[in-house]
């Protein structure tokens, strides 16, 4: 992250994600990776983990792993943290009763978390992963999109299911990575012709964040984009498939 020297070795993704044992009677710890760190972003950071954790632990669409993490760990981390824990996670909490295919029900809370700190936790972890694989410091910037979440509005899905359609071809004979696959893995995608690199990040078996570094100074230039976010009606076509922005009703 910088040029300071380092002083402890840092845990990517945070080590809190992992259960320990005493919570799921099973060993998910095994060959953690780490980088190393200076204090100020590692041991200065612990609040962030511990909001990535709130924020990743129980998350309907996970797991069973995740699960079981949302009822133990990320429940202590909640009743440490209190109810600026839980806004900082969820933001206006609202509750109610889902119905589960087999009929039980399950009370859950929804929220919109804080996305600039997510993405604070995210650059982090995309960057130690660039360490551990190159030896070197990431200079570029970071975008993350996660896929996890509702979409803002229909722009945001139709992006959405066309990164995952990229992702999957440029990511079809990368492996998977990760000594704990039931918690996290990722895979890597080879830099496209302007530098950039694709890191996709999987936790609790099906919570995805995908993370783009780009070079640094690197200006967007991408027309399509740049139509898109001007609100003209937009389609990109790729592997017979289309995908159609800024679409209004006749």
């Amino acid at each position: 992250m910088c040029d300071a020297p380092a002083v402890s070795r840092e845990h990517a993704p945070p080590a809190c994600l992992f259960p320990e044992q005493k919570d799921l009677r099973v060993d998910l710890r095994r060959n953690l990776l780490t980088v190393p760190s200076c204090e100020r972003h590692n041991a200065t950071k612990c609040s962030d983990d511990q909001f990535l954790l709130v924020s990743l632990a129980g998350v309907l669409g996970g797991n069973a792993v995740g699960l079981g993490q949302g009822l133990t760990k990320a429940r202590r981390t909640f009743a440490r943290g209190g109810p600026a824990l839980i806004h900082a996670a969820l933001g206006s909490v609202r509750r109610e009763r889902h119905a589960l295919p087999d009929g039980r029900k399950l009370d859950v809370a929804w929220g919109t978390p804080d996305f600039a700190r997510l993405d604070r936790c995210f650059d982090r972890i995309a960057r130690a992963l660039y360490f551990h694989e190159h030896g070197s410091r990431c200079e570029g910037i970071t975008h993350c999109v996660y896929m996890h979440t509702l979409p803002g509005d229909c722009n945001d899905a139709t992006f959405r299911d066309f990164l995952r359609h990229k992702a999957a071809l440029e990511l079809a004979a990368k492996p998977y990575r990760g000594a704990n696959p039931s918690v996290f893995t990722y895979r890597a995608a080879d830099p496209d012709a302007a530098g950039r690199r694709l890191y996709a990040l999987t936790f609790y078996g099906h919570l995805d964040v995908f993370v783009v570094i780009a070079p640094a100074g690197l200006e967007r230039g991408n027309l399509a984009a740049d139509l898109i976010d001007r609100g003209i009606p937009t389609t990109i076509s790729s592997g017979g498939r289309a995908w159609r922005f800024n679409q209004t009703a006749d």
